[in-house]
């Protein structure tokens, strides 16, 4: 029985020990690092920020200026124009590679 009690408070005079310790360390380290306030402030108002099911905005840049050229707008309707060019500079190519095969003949 009175082993047990010697056991239990060597056991929490360790603990305690450690704590402090820890406790001394984590101050230490605070008082004397190179983090300063502002930054603290910033990361524990983004640590208290809850997260819900919505986007939320984080932070946006601004835009360059537009100067110079632009591209020329294509409207929807482009892809039908385009399938009928490919198709007759494939007919044209055809035709060319058939006649110049007939010359050589």
């Amino acid at each position: 029985m009175k082993m047990t009690r010697i056991y239990r408070l060597r056991q929490s005079k360790c603990l305690v020990m450690v704590l402090a310790t820890l406790f001394f360390v984590g101050g230490w380290i605070l008082l004397t690092g190179k983090a300063n306030r502002p930054s603290m402030v910033d990361a524990s108002q983004a640590a208290r920020r809850a997260p819900s099911r919505e986007a939320q905005l984080v932070g946006y840049e601004t835009l360059p200026a537009m100067d110079g050229e632009m591209c020329q707008w294509v409207p929807a309707s482009s892809q039908t124009l385009l399938a009928t060019a490919i198709r007759q500079e494939r007919l044209l190519a055809q035709a060319s590679s058939a006649q110049s095969d007939a010359e050589r003949a």
